[in-house]
């Protein structure tokens, strides 16, 4: 598929942001004092900050524009449309791409899941068309692991700028270790050795462990004045989150209950009264549904996997101005949501699939970002990551890197509350 050249726009000049620089026995509670910013302020300009600081970090403390001294740190994306350097002042590696070269990797003959993918991307592609962006697209279906293995050795990824697939540990571990090619972006699954990947390989999923905890962490701040209360059913253990966070909650010194809803009665539950479910099970939320009394006015607290269990769910969730965490999460009520729903009906005669995350929503906004970066930046992208729009339909993307020889993950996720009014409310984290 074959585009024409991408046209780029000049800078503009914001005004200066107010910066720090860390210095020993500082913490983020002592900065945002000394400056009177609340600490949620410091969290959402410094994202990365989130994990630990040090002597030395620059820290933004309002917004504005970069000053040299902060550009030599890692910096986030930002969530506005800054526009892109100028051709003429683009650095020789940086230089805009006549034409990018892109590969999918997918067992497409055989998943349906993976079509969707596929097809979403498409429409990003077709979107880039639009801005003058050139594309050379390979796709390859992958039915098996030995398919991979014979394309690899003929040489398939050599000249690749983007490699997007990749459905197993095996297969990823084929692509991390292959050579030739730009950047590797794993959009599904979570690759165990990140952190000895190197800089190429960009990991959609966050960590397990980091997206547990940030969210515990979240929880806490939000809920710390509420009782908490777990449900569970004799046959449900704990989901790694309602572990960790009733972990959280012990060393922050809040209390918390669990009620077994097979064989005890949970009461009427007041406005102060925040019900966690012990796993995201569809059979164990629609039980707790059923059990609560119609004057309840607690609010719920989930997972993820809830955006796929139907309307009559969301229904109940709206009931009790539920909050999920998540690291994708599309509001097909959203004009720009209900525009691409249109037009991938038309493109494809069929309703996109109910799957967390939307796979051709997903393929949609990865094709979007990466390529567009690539025609922007040119292969040092990375090195000006912070420059980047982050304006996805189910993930805004905010890039970190997993340590000083891994790759990168994508550390945005959101709360998400279904108010009472049916309105819902995505809270970027």
């Amino acid at each position: 598929m074959l585009l024409s050249p991408v046209h780029l726009l000049g800078q503009q000049t914001q005004p200066t942001r107010q910066v720090h620089e860390v210095k020993p026995k500082d913490t983020l509670y002592s900065i945002a004092q000394r400056y009177g910013v609340p600490l949620d302020q410091l969290y959402t300009l410094n994202p990365w900050a989130r994990k630990q600081i040090n002597p030395g970090d620059i820290l933004i403390i309002s917004a504005g524009e970069l000053t040299p001294k902060e550009k030599a740190q890692p910096r986030p994306i930002q969530e506005a449309h800054p526009t892109y350097p100028a051709r003429e002042e683009a650095e020789p590696e940086q230089a805009i791409r006549p034409e990018i070269r892109v590969a999918l990797m997918l067992p497409l003959a055989s998943q349906k899941t993976y079509v969707e993918f596929y097809e979403g991307f498409l429409m990003g592609i077709n979107d880039l068309k639009k801005n003058g962006i050139s594309i050379e697209l390979f796709v390859h279906d992958i039915p098996q692991d030995e398919t991979l293995d014979r394309l690899i050795a003929r040489g398939s990824l050599t000249g690749l700028d983007l490699v997007f697939g990749g459905v197993n540990e095996y297969q990823i571990e084929r692509i991390v270790r292959s050579r030739g090619y730009g950047h590797y972006v794993i959009p599904f699954h979570r690759y165990a050795s990140l952190d000895q990947a190197g800089d190429r390989v960009i990991q959609i999923n966050p960590p397990a462990s980091a997206l547990i905890a940030r969210a515990a962490d979240t929880f806490i701040r939000k809920y710390k004045s509420m009782e908490v209360c777990f449900v569970r059913r004799t046959e449900d253990g704990d989901d790694p989150f309602a572990h960790h966070l009733k972990v959280a909650l012990g060393k922050a010194g809040i209390r918390y209950r669990v009620v077994n809803i097979t064989s005890q009665y949970l009461g009427v539950l007041g406005r102060n009264t925040v019900v966690v479910p012990v796993s995201p099970s569809k059979p164990l939320l629609q039980q707790l549904l059923a059990q609560l009394d119609p004057n309840d006015a607690c609010t719920l607290f989930g997972y993820p996997q809830w955006q796929s269990y139907g309307d009559e769910v969301t229904k109940q969730m709206h009931k009790y101005g539920t909050t999920i965490y998540a690291s994708f999460f599309f509001d097909p009520y959203q004009s720009d949501a209900t525009d691409f729903l249109t037009k991938y009906h038309a493109w494809f005669n069929k309703k996109i699939g109910a799957s967390y995350p939307k796979m051709a929503v997903l393929g949609y906004d990865l094709a979007r970002y990466f390529i567009r970066s690539y025609a922007a930046l040119g292969q040092g992208f990375m090195k000006e990551s912070w420059l980047l729009p982050s304006d996805g339909l189910q993930s805004d993307l905010v890039l970190s890197s997993s340590g000083h020889a891994g790759g990168y993950y994508n550390q945005r996720f959101y709360f998400v509350r279904y108010d009472r009014n049916g309105n819902i409310h995505r809270e970027a984290l």
